[in-house]
């Protein structure tokens, strides 16, 4: 069960980088690019539809009043009339009568260029841009076959959109009945599509525009690659100011926390001639050696990082293993334990490191014997939360001010006489190495209550 108490103050949550190893400048610099890259191949892509959408339109208008025309002029050619133009070609009178019916269909309409009919073995019985009419199958027919063909076989159709000599083409083509169940000719309007020329302008455009949105790009790109290498060498300098300023305080640190104990030691030595073996002075030596050792191994544990996080451990049984070893010496210091476990569940597995798990419950342990100097009960908890376990090491010490909260988990942040102020430090950084995150929520003269949190195994259940 969680704790009473305040709205926690989450001062030990720390966030990650997009990508560990990786520099921020240049996770920002290849998502700014992506995000470029993506504009223009949607920017592009639009161009493409719209230009596509619009040609397809006007070629289907085209098509619509080209067959419209051709329907329309086959349907006023008489059966006899046709008969005759078969029978006696351009010198019966239905040629004379039809070529003049045709010519005025031709510059009625104003954009038709030519108009021709041909039999079912796709000879030309008359031509408006042939007089007399081609011996063979006109030409024209090769690029039109399939439309002939429709025809030919009863259905009206046009053809596809062509080009000579830069200059774009569609023809209709439209059935001339012999009689009900025969088809006798087949009526053919030409006309070049003038304005597709304006299309493939525009088509030529948009190449243009994507050719030098392209080439923007890559010069965006250039800059922000050289702005990006700018960014990283400033932030390489930075970080080597900072490495050496914090070694510069480590040094420092270090330097003030072992005088102390030197000094005993040496002073220590020199009674030691005078001294009777005795003499409590004798304890001086190893008490202040063991002393420096504490110190240098906290030093060494804030350095150290432990790799193989590949271990599966129970947290439980972690906690109740550091408690039984602390026991002893809470009892000594007038600090008694309770434990608040669940009822009814499993073990409360992790993955990670058995050693730096039981690194972090010591330290906050030990905090919490040092903030309760008249004694007081330490609390252990645990309980599981969503996909994340929680362990609680609650006390009702002294607590911590409000504007320390911020700077408990700094490195070498200290409010006790004596401390190297590296115990929380070691736990933040052991935790974000298991994916967890640290949480604290205290009050002065009211204790305070550490919130471990780790994520729970994939395959296991929520409710354990």
């Amino acid at each position: 069960m969680p704790f009473a108490g305040p709205r926690p103050y989450y001062a030990g949550m720390r966030v990650r980088s997009p990508r560990p190893g990786i520099p921020t400048h240049a996770v920002q610099l290849g998502w700014t690019l992506s995000f470029l890259v993506f504009m223009l191949l949607v920017l592009n892509a639009a161009g493409w539809f719209y230009y596509r959408s619009f040609r397809e339109h006007w070629e289907s208008e085209l098509s619509r009043s080209l067959t419209a025309v051709a329907v329309t002029a086959a349907s006023r050619i008489t059966q006899s009339e046709l008969q005759d133009l078969l029978d006696n070609g351009r010198f019966g009178f239905a040629y004379v009568t039809l070529r003049h019916q045709l010519l005025r269909t031709r510059s009625g309409t104003g954009w038709i260029r030519n108009i021709f009919l041909f039999d079912r073995e796709r000879h030309p019985l008359l031509d408006l841009d042939a007089d007399p009419p081609l011996a063979g199958p006109n030409p024209a027919l090769v690029f039109d076959r399939p439309a002939a063909d429709a025809a030919l076989m009863g259905r009206p159709s046009a053809s596809s959109l062509y080009s000579q000599q830069g200059v774009y083409y569609k023809t209709a083509f439209a059935p001339v009945a012999y009689d009900s169940s025969d088809i006798g000719a087949v009526l053919s309007v030409e006309a070049d599509a003038s304005f597709f020329g304006g299309l493939e302008q525009l088509r030529r455009n948009l190449l243009g525009v994507a050719a030098v949105s392209t080439l923007a790009v890559l010069l965006l790109g250039w800059v922000f690659a050289r702005a990006t290498r700018g960014l990283l060498e400033a932030e390489q300098r930075a970080r080597r100011n900072e490495t050496l300023a914090t070694m510069g305080q480590l040094a420092a640190t270090m330097a003030h926390e072992i005088r102390n104990p030197l000094a005993i030691i040496r002073a220590t030595a020199e009674r030691l001639k005078k001294a009777p073996p005795e003499d409590e002075i004798w304890q001086y030596i190893p008490e202040e050696v063991e002393r420096l050792n504490r110190i240098l191994s906290t030093y060494l544990d804030f350095a150290r990082s432990d790799p193989d996080q590949s271990s599966e451990l129970d947290l439980r049984e972690s906690l109740e293993r550091v408690r039984l070893l602390c026991e002893p010496n809470l009892s000594k210091h007038g600090v008694s334990v309770e434990t608040r476990y669940p009822e009814g569940t499993g073990p409360a597995f992790v993955q990670g490191s058995p050693a730096g798990v039981r690194q972090v419950f010591l330290n906050l342990i030990l905090n919490a014997q040092d903030s309760m100097a008249e004694g007081g009960t330490l609390t252990l908890g645990l309980r599981r939360d969503g996909r994340e376990w929680v362990c609680e090491v609650g006390d009702t010490g002294q607590g911590i001010p409000r504007e320390a909260l911020r700077k408990i988990f700094d490195p070498f942040y200290s409010n006790k006489e004596r401390g190297t102020g590296l115990g929380l430090a070691v736990v933040d950084r052991i935790v974000r190495e298991h994916r967890g995150r640290v949480e604290v929520q205290s009050a002065p003269g009211k204790g305070s209550v550490f919130q471990v949190r780790f994520p729970a195994r994939s395959n296991e259940n929520p409710a354990g």
